[in-house]
């Protein structure tokens, strides 16, 4: 199934390249702390697999669901910049912006339902 998610990356940076942000739902693991404050400044969420959150793939037990807005990526740090709606201020994790690593996105188990909305402009004859 990870070819499920390098395929739903691959489709989010090009709606992202071409002007158009994401909404995604994440599932959000309360037994395990998943924020860092980044060198930057900016929050930045936990590795799933390499900070052990969970396996690739594993069905979590204890979790909850938020939505955010994809907003662009990194590929020098391998990760989806979102903004939050979680308000201003920045000592609060995750707000207002932060940054996922790729493997939440190629997770099927960790992130779901990616939409972004295009409009048709038709010209009038």
């Amino acid at each position: 199934m990870v070819e499920d998610g390098q395929e739903t990356l691959l489709s989010a940076r090009q709606c992202l390249s071409e002007g158009f942000p994401i909404v995604f739902g994440y599932k959000n693991f309360s037994s395990t702390p998943l924020w860092k404050k980044g060198d930057d400044g900016i929050w930045v969420l936990g590795d799933l697999w390499k900070d052990g959150i969970i396996k690739p793939h594993q069905k979590p037990g204890d979790f909850g669901g938020h939505a955010v807005l994809m907003i662009g990526y990194d590929d020098d740090k391998g990760m989806v910049i979102c903004q939050n709606s979680w308000g201003k201020d920045s000592s609060r994790p995750g707000a207002p912006i932060f940054y996922m690593p790729y493997n939440w996105i190629l997770d099927y188990e960790a992130t779901s339902d990616f939409w972004t909305l295009r409009k048709n402009v038709r010209s009038k004859s």
